[in-house]
């Protein structure tokens, strides 16, 4: 009797083996296709993360990394056309004054509401812009010239004057605004760049502030290097990858 089971079992067994041969074909690809289709959504979620990590978190604009890279390519794009291109630096007045008397979440509404007012001056598609950090914002505007980078600027600063946030003896937001503009088929540093609009910057401080001064570049006597070229570079394939 135990005999003839084992027999039955064993001829169930081989019988049913072509059949299970059959089915094993269908769940390897269909595992392939799940195994395909996993990974396509885990490159899309390491695209989603790199892009974050050129995004401010407060503002929605790019953060300082972005901007330390478009500025870098920028440059190389106004040389390669021989066009211009302006950059703008924007600091709010007085804003640890804001933080201390509202506190900062108020402060943080302020930035956020800035912000949006610098994205106006972004009208085309190449132009980009950036929170540098803290309170201080950049604007960078390929194929504008001094005087059409010092309109912006002007029209930007006009319209954060004229928010309605003054709060009792508390003044309104203001900003300073400094400018510079790179206009050269001999590609120049990205520190000589944003030194001047820097420089700017700290005149329109010293000027009283909620003001627009331009800087004119000075070139360093540094270079970029193959090893500088080669970093820049690599920050592109990172960013687009």
């Amino acid at each position: 009797m135990v005999v003839k089971v084992a027999v039955t079992d064993s001829r169930r067994c081989a019988e049913r083996a072509p059949w299970e041969e059959g089915t094993h074909e269908p769940d390897i690809a269909e595992r392939a296709r799940a195994l395909e289709q996993q990974n396509q959504r885990l490159q899309l979620t390491v695209r989603h993360l790199k892009r974050l990590a050129y995004v401010d978190g407060l503002t929605g604009l790019g953060n300082r990394r972005f901007f330390d890279l478009t500025l870098s390519l920028e440059i190389r794009r106004a040389c390669r056309s021989a066009t211009p291109l302006a950059l703008i630096l924007c600091d709010v007045d007085h804003f640890k004054r804001f933080n201390d008397t509202f506190g900062h979440q108020y402060g943080d509404a302020v930035l956020c509401l800035l912000s949006e007012i610098l994205c106006m001056g972004c009208r085309r598609a190449g132009d980009a812009a950036a929170r540098y950090g803290g309170e201080e914002f950049a604007l960078l505007l390929p194929g504008i010239g001094p005087a059409e980078s010092l309109a912006v600027a002007e029209r930007l600063r006009h319209a954060v004057e004229r928010l309605p946030l003054q709060r009792g003896a508390v003044p309104g937001v203001t900003i300073s605004i400094g400018v510079t503009s790179f206009h050269s088929t001999t590609p120049c540093l990205p520190s000589d760049v944003f030194r001047a609009a820097d420089a700017a910057l700290y005149q329109a401080k010293n000027s009283g502030r909620n003001c627009t001064k331009y800087q004119a570049i000075a070139r360093g006597e540094t270079r970029e290097t193959d090893v500088e070229r080669a970093a820049v570079a690599a920050r592109v394939r990172d960013h687009l990858n």
